[in-house]
């Protein structure tokens, strides 16, 4: 996981999606899919199970509402170097 480095610049903004990219491979004997995650307040989200192929190659998810709300985000939902919003990637088999 990590943490959201830098504040939305102050004005008025709206959050259209929160994109994550992965470039990525997988190996014949590791772990054979990826999935993105998102942790809002202490709760963890993942996207669905995603097959990355022999050769590197860029995964994305794109999160167009905040999953703990179902709502479209908020600016205030991603607060920089906060405990309450990280994405990260897992890798399952």
């Amino acid at each position: 996981e990590y943490k959201v480095g830098q504040a939305i610049p102050t004005g008025s903004f709206s959050v259209v999606s929160v994109v994550q990219h992965a470039m990525c491979t997988v190996g014949s004997s590791g772990p054979q899919h990826i999935q993105f995650m998102i942790r809002v307040g202490s709760t963890n989200y993942n996207s669905a199970s995603l097959a990355p192929t022999t050769a590197w190659g860029v995964l994305a998810n794109n999160w167009d509402l905040n999953p703990a709300t179902s709502a479209t985000w908020q600016t205030t939902d991603l607060a920089a170097s906060s405990t309450t919003f990280n994405a990260g990637y897992e890798s399952i088999t």
